[in-house]
């Protein structure tokens, strides 16, 4: 598939901003609870409407924090989908109650191309990330 000719279809990134207390480590256990309870179940059920995905997370002492990030690259339709089933989904809502999430935060899938999303800024000497997860993965 050629990505760079189908208009329909772009990058919808959702946000979980993670409690990181002061003078302490990140919780990185959580962005695999995350990862391992939420997410993977909702890319299961939308495989055939998601054609990449990719996890990100990152810990750094500035504005954003500690965050695990989930990008999808498909229609507006598809992420309207996969971000109601995160929004609804009852640990998600209990673990947000318990005060370890600090945020969800969610693309507009009206605004076709535009993410409400603030860019991450460049990583400095004070960013931890984990790079195993940058990869690019794709459905087979």
């Amino acid at each position: 598939m050629d990505q760079g000719t189908d208009v329909t279809k772009a990058w919808w990134y959702m946000r979980f901003r993670i409690k990181w207390p002061e003078n302490s480590e990140p919780s990185w256990h959580i962005d695999l609870m995350l990862a391992h309870k939420i997410l993977a179940p909702v890319l299961r059920g939308q495989q055939s409407c998601i054609d990449f995905w990719r996890f990100h997370r990152r810990a750094a002492r500035d504005e954003e924090g500690h965050q695990l990030s989930l990008a999808c690259y498909c229609t507006p339709d598809a992420a309207e989908q996969i971000y109601n089933s995160i929004k609804s989904d009852p640990f998600l809502k209990r673990i947000k109650r318990a005060g370890l999430i600090i945020q969800d935060i969610y693309d507009d899938p009206s605004k076709m191309g535009t993410s409400n999303i603030p860019k991450q800024r460049v990583l400095g000497p004070q960013t931890r990330e984990n790079n195993a997860s940058k990869l690019l993965l794709s459905k087979s």
